[in-house]
């Protein structure tokens, strides 16, 4: 029975470890076009954060080499926990929907992840 309630209690543990900051819009636009730029933003929830505590954000598209970040930043210097990036399409990407991954992360590692799926014409 120690075992059951030592796996429980690493469970809660693990998952409030991980809630200390939730995304809570992310826009992006429906297409883009290879050798072309587009912009993406995302708003975070950074009401649980607690002072001294600093972000790092990383966007990726694993299928075609794009990776961005940002951080790490003190997240008081958001202007409406917000945060703006550009990427970069590369030139011969093929058409298609791909994954976006955006990432957020603190400095003791708990992070939150989300896909968006673009489609490239």
């Amino acid at each position: 029975m120690r075992g059951i309630a030592a796996i429980v209690l690493f469970v809660l543990l693990a998952a409030s470890a991980s809630a200390f900051v939730r995304i809570d819009d992310w826009q992006l636009p429906d297409a883009a076009f290879a050798d072309y730029s587009i912009d993406t933003s995302v708003w975070l929830d950074i009401d649980d954060l607690e002072s001294g505590d600093e972000l790092k954000a990383t966007f990726i598209i694993p299928e075609l080499g794009v990776y961005a970040s940002k951080g790490y930043f003190d997240p008081d210097s958001l202007n409406d926990a917000h945060i703006q990036q550009e990427l970069s399409i590369p030139w011969d990407a093929e058409p298609g929907e791909y994954a976006l991954q955006f990432t957020v992360r603190d400095q003791d590692g708990n992070a939150h992840t989300r896909y968006r799926f673009i489609d490239i014409e």
